[in-house]
């Protein structure tokens, strides 16, 4: 596995935010979440649900 990895973006818009976390929940068994408060267009709980669409286990602690 690389040491950095660049995946790049053509604009950087919502979508470019959330390329890395999905590349790191692709790659992971598990997602450790730290969410704060409840609002679900951050991108904590846009990775935590990319998880749980996946059918991986979450933790989720809230802050």
């Amino acid at each position: 596995m690389p040491g950095l990895l660049e995946l790049g973006a053509a604009e950087l818009e919502t979508p470019a935010y959330h390329a890395p976390n999905r590349w790191m929940v692709d790659r992971s068994s598990m997602t450790i979440g730290f969410p704060r408060g409840d609002d679900p267009s951050s991108g904590t709980w846009q990775t935590l649900n990319y998880t749980a669409d996946q059918g991986k286990p979450r933790l989720i602690v809230p802050v």
